[in-house]
């Protein structure tokens, strides 16, 4: 429903609030208990995807944004958080080619949209900077991959016994 290209007739709020009630059963029946087990959790998107593509993306508002999040996860907020940057165009040509040509909902949307998530990944650094790491995208993926683990390095040391 979220994705779908076909949906075009989806609200921003609706939107919104679709992620943030899907992080809200995420949370409760996923993360909270992986952390309870002190694992460590990945996730692909979490709520600073939210504040960029539904608070500046769709220019619903950044604090709105958090507000609804913060209640839908119980306010958990992410220790790290990586950025892969990488010129706005190249990113829309590799998902294209990724996807053989069939984007989802969000990524199908016109360049001012994509122009503003760009800028709104740019500005997540300067909010959060103690945890948003910066990951040069357009480098090779053996040095994406190793600036990624050196800025895991000291949570993955937390889980190594003493």
């Amino acid at each position: 429903m979220l994705l779908d290209p076909e949906n075009r007739s989806m609200t921003a709020r609706a939107e919104a609030l679709l992620y943030a009630a899907a992080r809200a059963q995420h949370v409760e029946d996923v993360i909270r208990p992986a952390l309870a087990r002190g694992q460590i959790v990945l996730c692909d998107r979490f709520v600073d995807s939210s504040l960029v593509y539904q608070g500046i993306g769709r220019n619903l508002g950044v604090e709105k944004i958090k507000e609804i999040n913060h209640f839908a996860t119980g306010g958990l907020e992410p220790d790290l958080t990586f950025v892969i940057q990488i010129d706005q165009a190249e990113g829309l040509r590799r998902k294209d080619a990724q996807q053989n040509g069939r984007l989802d909902r969000l990524e199908s949307e016109k360049g001012d949209f994509h122009s503003r998530v760009h800028d709104g990944f740019s500005a997540l650094a300067k909010w959060y900077p103690r945890r948003v790491k910066r990951i040069d995208g357009a480098a090779e993926p053996s040095r994406v991959h190793q600036q990624i683990m050196e800025a895991l390095q000291p949570y993955l040391q937390r889980l190594r016994p003493q």
